[in-house]
């Protein structure tokens, strides 16, 4: 008799009861066996009944192993307004192993899955597609495909591929080894997530590391086609592109832009001759690609390759596969903005000591942010303080001025045609001598540590401080 544990009343979104609120299960086709995911109403270490009863009936404590379940995970979900539908928590706790055993609850339980050759670890917090078999169809359209498209490219090595919403890297290794049959080939393979990152290195590492060297980097899809030039050491000639439903959109309500119009803008923009574009949502697909090949000041790209996929027999869900092209006839495209040369806290003078050079009269410097300015967590009002407090403070403890600059801060910039900055969300310092530019640094250091340990709190992933010292230009 299995024990009694309550389902969640998801009518009442706000409940605190304890209580079961989703059950998720995820078959390893290679080996048969099913890891099982319980999503718990409540926050980790709280009264649950039922629960630990409920997975000894499935799976005893004193069994190592299990020849039906995978592994068994608890991921507590307490209520949380700021999450709105979504099922999952962010809270870096919220997840926890309890079969097979681990030190903590640490998660630990990795699936392998072979998707056309090539083995591919996925773990409980990672996504993965649920047709496997009509994914493997996808992935070898892809690798054909591409080819095909790079057969008139006439690319000089090494190969350049920038991926966006990677992943665990399924689709950029998978086209990635496809043609280094011919070349050799650089990916980078970027993802918001960055738990995404250790379980790319797994999968890159099952590649001919000879011929492809992939990298990974936790970046959201805007921060990815700013930076990828550098990580990339040049132009990328290949964009591979797995989207959520919504498409290219993430930073429009901050533009002012069309849902979407910014990144198509800064695809066309840069050196890219080739897309490969995967999409989960028709309508999103459709607008891209309207976008993608319209006319305008920058060279358009032609749909040369369309497919749609019956991912979920059935049901109105449908995959699409898009293979874009310059339209013009080879050469490059556009020279990449100079980005600025960030370096730790601890790597520049304001740390070790030697004397820093003022630029035009003034001590300047730059703080990255590193956090999206996003509606949830509001980074730029916790920066500013309330009407500005905590940049008037600074300024009157130090005669110091501090702009913030960039993505999200709403500063319209002149030289720009009286838009907001594409580059990322940066706290501008300058002072009027070296000890006011010191002083200054330091409390702007100090309010950025609060405002990282606020982050946190919220389920954040605070990155470290980095600064770039000399003029913004």
């Amino acid at each position: 008799k299995l024990p009694k544990v309550q389902p969640f009343d998801h009518k009442d979104p706000a409940s605190t009861e304890p209580s079961l609120r989703h059950v998720e299960l995820t078959l390893e086709g290679s080996t048969g066996r099913v890891q099982l995911v319980l999503l718990w109403n409540g926050q980790r270490g709280s009264f649950a009944p039922g629960l630990d009863e409920l997975i000894d009936n499935l799976w005893p404590v004193d069994m190592p192993s299990s020849d039906q379940w995978h592994s068994i995970l608890v991921h507590w979900r307490a209520p949380d307004p700021s999450l709105e539908r979504e099922m999952r928590s962010k809270r870096k706790n919220a997840w926890e192993q309890k079969r097979p055993k681990s030190r903590r609850g640490k998660v630990q339980a990795t699936m392998i899955e072979k998707l056309d050759g090539l083995p591919f670890a996925f773990g409980a917090k990672s996504f993965r597609q649920a047709n496997l078999i009509v994914y493997e169809e996808i992935l070898r359209d892809m690798k054909a495909q591409l080819k095909i498209a790079l057969g008139s490219l006439q690319a000089k090595p090494p190969l350049r591929l920038l991926e966006l919403c990677g992943g665990v890297g399924v689709i950029g290794l998978s086209l990635a080894h496809a043609v280094a049959e011919a070349t050799k080939v650089t990916l980078l393979s970027t993802d918001s997530n960055p738990e995404s990152g250790e379980l790319f290195k797994v999968n890159a590492a099952a590649i001919d590391q000879e011929l492809v060297q992939a990298t990974f980097s936790a970046l959201s899809a805007d921060a990815a086609l700013q930076r990828g030039v550098s990580a990339l050491g040049g132009p990328a000639e290949v964009l591979i592109l797995d989207p959520p439903r919504r498409g290219l959109a993430c930073q429009s309500w901050r533009s002012g832009l069309p849902a979407g119009q910014e990144e198509v803008d800064r695809i066309r923009q840069s050196s890219v001759r080739v897309i490969v574009y995967m999409s989960c949502g028709p309508r999103s697909f459709m607008q891209d690609a309207n976008r993608l090949t319209g006319p305008g000041t920058t060279p358009a790209f032609e749909l040369s390759w369309m497919r749609c996929y019956d991912m979920f027999p059935f049901t109105e869900h449908v995959e699409t596969l898009g293979i874009f092209l310059r339209q013009e006839a080879g050469g490059e495209c556009f020279a990449p903005k100079k980005e600025l040369s960030w370096k730790s806290w601890k790597e520049t003078s304001l740390c070790s000591g030697r004397p820093v050079r003022p630029e035009r009269g003034r001590w300047q410097c730059q703080f990255l942010v590193g956090i999206e300015a996003d509606q949830d967590f509001g980074v730029v009002g916790r920066l500013l303080g309330r009407r500005g407090a905590n940049m008037k403070r600074i300024a009157g403890d130090t005669n110091a001025k501090m702009r913030l600059r960039g993505r999200g801060s709403g500063f319209k910039e002149a030289d720009l045609g009286g838009k907001e900055s594409s580059d990322p969300l940066m706290l501008c310092v300058s002072a009027p001598d070296e000890e006011a530019y010191r002083q200054a640094t330091c409390q702007v250091r100090n309010l950025i540590l609060k405002v990282y340990e606020a982050f946190e709190f919220a389920g954040g992933d605070p990155p470290p401080i980095q600064v770039h010292e000399g003029p913004r230009d």
